[in-house]
């Protein structure tokens, strides 16, 4: 399927500082699945940008700013969902007594061959009064919330006289859709659950102080509720721990032998990672956090866990257990799922995988506690990988997470991550960096 993704900034006549910010939150909330097919592009002239697509495309998906989902499916199951009701368009639907009805532009899917179709009618808003004859509107009876947020809508098979003082977002594709003989629908329950929009364009002034790490004082709800999200994970981080990380190990196999595996304290990843790319009794491995928790975990697998994955869950209750104070993050899905999931990806049966944790529990890990945000820590660690010929360094995320595109801003939070591959490039040696950031996903080679 032939399938568009745009990102669409609505606020170009607010300041541009501001514009950047909220859309800074969409390259962290707006993400693809890591084997998309979408194409995706950004734009402020939403009309301009659909008239610009390749003819063919079939599907296209819209994000406004200030929307956030962290589903990496959510724009390929608003297609499904319009595909099975059979409509060329699902969104937000706003059905008021006294306007024509529109959508509200946060996130849409619609068929392009329809809209072609159409005529290709203009999405944005028009505050031009229009007067004309159409196909009056029957709107579910059952709605989302409050009385203009029906289920769907269609024609009622009678012509109505209307005279509408402005046109809103999607108000004239709706009509033209409707002429033609198709039903709106909107977005479905299990859809919402998974998403929240910020409303950007209100009280923006307050908004904007909160995302330059000032506390927020307007009085948006989904804004409030997102500051004090912001302020909770902000507090959490340094006593969270991640039981399991879900990040694929599909990358390709290292074409060299690996002598030091270093990466951040998160689940059984790195070690997972050591055992697809090869080591022998002289490979070392180096976890690193600034979570003491998170460290501490990995020191409870180390030295109480025989790496028998049936008794992986009750090792980690047992750390829960002795450490009241730790926060645990469970990634989704049972932990068979996710075991069968990492035995999956490396291609190995329970007793292998039991086996080469074996082999892991002789090599003496090392356990630093350090934070990839300070210089000073970034050389401890880039001058310890020096010591080694070529070294597997994974950071996952951590130059991209939600607390800290808040506090330091993307600009900032980009050099960090420079001046970290500069160290590593300065080291003399060779790394392989295994980073999931908004700038790169997968592997970086430096030095070689």
């Amino acid at each position: 399927m032939n399938k568009v993704l745009i990102k669409y900034n609505n606020l170009s006549d607010l300041d541009p500082d501001y514009q950047h910010r909220v859309m800074d939150l969409g390259d962290f909330y707006q993400q693809l699945p890591f084997d998309t097919d979408f194409k995706v592009y950004h734009t402020v002239d939403l009309d301009r940008a659909l008239l610009e697509l390749d003819p063919a495309t079939e599907w296209v998906v819209v994000v406004a700013a200030g929307h956030c989902s962290q589903d990496r499916n959510i724009y390929d199951k608003l297609i499904v969902e319009a595909l099975k009701a059979n409509s060329p368009l699902i969104g937000h639907i706003l059905n008021f007594k006294d306007q024509y009805p529109h959508i509200h532009p946060q996130l849409f899917a619609f068929n392009y061959q329809v809209w072609i179709q159409a005529g290709w009618p203009l999405w944005e808003y028009s505050g031009k009064p229009q007067d004309f004859f159409a196909h009056g509107i029957n709107a579910s009876k059952e709605t989302f919330h409050d009385e203009y947020t029906p289920l769907w809508i269609e024609s009622n098979g009678m012509f109505t006289e209307y005279n509408i003082t402005e046109m809103q977002t999607g108000g004239e594709v709706i009509h033209h859709f409707i002429e033609i003989g198709y039903r709106i629908i909107n977005v479905p329950d299990h859809i919402r659950k998974n998403k929240f929009h910020l409303y950007p364009d209100q009280q923006w002034e307050a908004f904007n102080d909160f995302l330059h790490g000032n506390g927020y004082t307007g009085t948006i709800y989904e804004q409030k509720n997102y500051a004090q999200l912001i302020g909770h994970l902000d507090n959490q981080v340094r006593y969270q721990f991640y039981v399991l990380n879900t990040e694929p190990l599909t990358r390709p196999a290292v074409d060299k032998k690996i002598d030091h595996y270093a990466g951040v304290a998160s689940g059984l990843k790195l070690v997972a990672t050591m055992f697809k790319n090869g080591y022998d009794n002289n490979t070392t491995v180096t976890h690193f956090d600034f979570s003491i928790p998170a460290l501490d975990f990995q020191r409870h697998l180390y030295y109480h866990w025989d790496g028998d994955l049936s008794k992986f869950e009750s090792v980690v209750e047992d750390y829960q257990t002795s450490t009241p104070n730790a926060y645990p993050c469970v990634p989704r899905g049972t932990y068979q799922e996710n075991i069968d999931y990492l035995l999956k990806e490396l291609n190995i049966s329970v007793q292998e995988f039991k086996e080469h944790w074996s082999n892991y529990r002789q090599m003496s890990p090392k356990f630093m506690q350090l934070n990839l945000y300070d210089s000073v820590d970034q050389l401890e660690l880039t001058n310890y990988c020096s010591k080694f010929k070529s070294n597997y360094v994974w950071v996952s995320n951590a130059f991209w997470m939600e607390y800290s595109l808040i506090r330091f801003g993307k600009q900032q939070l980009q050099k960090f991550r420079e001046n970290f591959i500069r160290n590593l490039a300065g080291a003399g040696v060779t790394t392989v960096l295994d980073t999931e950031d908004t700038w790169h996903q997968g592997i970086i080679t430096i030095g070689d």
